[in-house]
């Protein structure tokens, strides 16, 4: 026999051996989800890196042994295939992968070596992807409706806060205000970064405000401390006194925590979200002055004095704003 065909039957045979053992110390609780994202992955490289019939005979094997895993019957069982699109988060971790209303499923962890990944399940099964991501932990649901590869859109931040330019290199430009204060010329994107030393340590600031033409505001500000992450997110309206610019919060314009930004992909933020922000805004009510200069929006509340620099956007941007 050819040699090549009996290392794959070799392996067939591994496979087989393998899952059942998972499929036994499954019961006992006794499987870690290392071992079972490694057994996806031998399998998931068979499939890759061999020919188009033999990709076919592999993904073939790949639904009978892990049906056979999980206790599912060949008429309803698909492999879902998933691929994660970063639609914006400060950090590339990994995510949770479970199947929602099924204890029997691990949970392993998906979105570290490859942004794809594949799941046995039912079809119609709702799947979850869970993230500690910051600055904001969430998760999305989504339905598995059959084994065509679809794009899980994930984002860590609240949805009108896309093209803020955050660990993204961007250029400024100054106010036009030499010959007056145009409240047109000043909707836009400003941001200010900076790097404070403390003793022996780091402190990190990336602060966003954004001025709609609505005279709606949004203001981001991260904070980066020994590798925690702090967050602080408001909104609400802008008017302009003179030559300062007062936004002041508004606890309605706050956005939900449970958002459906592509369809039948639901977005949940928990532990809070920004609605700690919310309820500081609904006691207080917090407001933020900027001073406008020819150099940007100076942040007057502060001892630093932060300077806010306007973001140069392209036109799509703009439109959005």
């Amino acid at each position: 026999m050819h040699t090549k065909l009996k290392s794959q039957i070799r392996l067939i045979r591994w496979m087989i051996r393998r899952v059942r053992l998972l499929e036994i110390r499954k019961r006992t609780c006794q499987v870690s989800v290392i071992e079972i994202s490694y057994t996806y992955r031998c399998i998931y490289k068979q499939i890759t890196d061999n020919s188009i019939e033999m990709k076919i005979y592999y993904t073939i094997i790949l639904m009978f042994l892990f049906q056979t895993a999980m206790g599912q019957t060949m008429s309803d069982s698909i492999v879902f295939h998933g691929k994660i699109v970063n639609d914006g988060i400060l950090y590339n971790i990994g995510f949770i992968l479970r199947i929602k209303n099924n204890p029997k499923f691990g949970s392993p962890i998906v979105g570290l070596d490859s942004s794809e990944f594949f799941v046995q399940c039912v079809r119609g099964d709702t799947l979850v992807l869970k993230t500690m991501a910051s600055p904001y932990s969430y998760s999305v649901e989504f339905v598995a409706k059959d084994t065509i590869q679809q794009n899980i859109h994930v984002w860590g931040f609240p949805n009108s806060c896309k093209e803020w330019y955050f660990e993204q290199k961007y250029k400024t430009i100054s106010l036009p205000i030499k010959y007056g204060i145009n409240r047109s010329d000043l909707v836009g994107i400003y941001k200010h970064r900076k790097k404070k030393s403390y003793n022996d340590f780091y402190v990190t600031y990336d602060a966003t405000i954004k001025l709609k033409s609505d005279s709606t505001f949004e203001f981001m500000e991260i904070r980066d401390e020994w590798d925690i992450i702090g967050v602080t997110y408001h909104t609400g309206k802008w008017e302009i006194k003179r030559d300062t610019i007062i936004c002041r919060t508004v606890p309605e314009l706050y956005p939900p925590i449970v958002q459906e930004r592509y369809p039948g992909q639901v977005l949940h933020f928990y532990g809070g979200g920004w609605e700690d922000e919310k309820q500081k805004a609904i006691e207080k009510g917090i407001v933020y002055k900027f001073l406008i200069q020819k150099k940007g929006l100076i942040y007057k509340d502060r001892k630093d004095r932060d300077i806010y620099r306007k973001v140069k956007q392209s036109v799509t941007t703009k439109d959005s704003i």
